[in-house]
């Protein structure tokens, strides 16, 4: 009898330890599959909150140059791209570059704006231009030609923000004018014929007003002179010998 209940007892203890067994294979297996489950969600998740790409517009001449010196944002994520960084750089090295304005998209892309400055007169020296603002550079596409010389020679910093002044109140110059600021209070206008024009130091768009009266009225006339309008609401016209 001892014998039976003995086989019985150990055919118990079997049962239980096979479902022990099977209990632990099955934790096991759930935890590989959620620990399989979280490293794949985490790897998507980092991919979609990482820079995939990076789109440039703006100046064309400059663009692939601007998306070189960005690609380092490329597998960032979005949160450090350092693409504001990066773009800060880019536009330092380059005086042409008057801003570079960027955004990161969620999903994924970095925008790059690329804002060149805009010429306004020819400097002396080869292929060099001038803005508004004053900042010397090299125009992305040599597009100065069609503009006025600034002659910089003896000139101060009053002197060349009043010719600059000047050069933006006057509507429209031509290339074959020359501004000398070397004297801040007499900016000088030449012209082709030749006229020396005194424009003086300030009140330039009624000056422009009487020029271009003057000009009219003085035709296809060759001979060389002086235009004098440093004297507020006249102009004084001499002939050179």
């Amino acid at each position: 009898m001892s014998r039976y209940f003995d086989r019985k007892s150990a055919a118990r203890v079997r049962r239980r330890e096979r479902s022990r067994r099977g209990l632990w294979a099955g934790i096991w297996t759930a935890a590989v599959i959620l620990a399989a489950g979280a490293a794949a969600s985490a790897a998507l998740h980092f991919r979609l909150h990482t820079v995939r790409a990076i789109s440039v517009s703006g100046e064309e001449s400059l663009a692939p140059d601007l998306r070189a010196a960005m690609e380092p944002c490329l597998g960032r994520p979005l949160w450090k791209s350092g693409a504001g960084a990066l773009s800060e750089g880019f536009r330092r090295d380059r005086p042409a570059v008057e801003r570079v304005r960027t955004a990161v998209l969620p999903w994924g892309v970095v925008l790059a704006e690329i804002k060149v400055r805009r010429p306004v007169a020819r400097v002396e020296r080869g292929g060099l231009a001038v803005d508004a603002e004053g900042m010397v550079f090299n125009p992305p596409d040599g597009g100065g030609d069609a503009l006025p010389l600034l002659r910089l020679a003896g000139s101060n910093e009053t002197g060349r923000r009043r010719a600059l002044t000047a050069i933006l109140t006057a509507g429209e110059c031509e290339a074959a004018w020359t501004i000398d600021c070397a004297d801040q209070d007499d900016i000088k206008l030449h012209l082709p014929g030749p006229a020396v024009v005194h424009l003086g130091n300030g009140r330039f768009p009624g000056k422009w007003s009487r020029l271009r009266e003057i000009l009219r009225n003085r035709g296809a006339d060759p001979a060389p002179c002086i235009i004098d309008l440093r004297f507020h609401g006249q102009a004084v016209v001499r002939r050179q010998a």
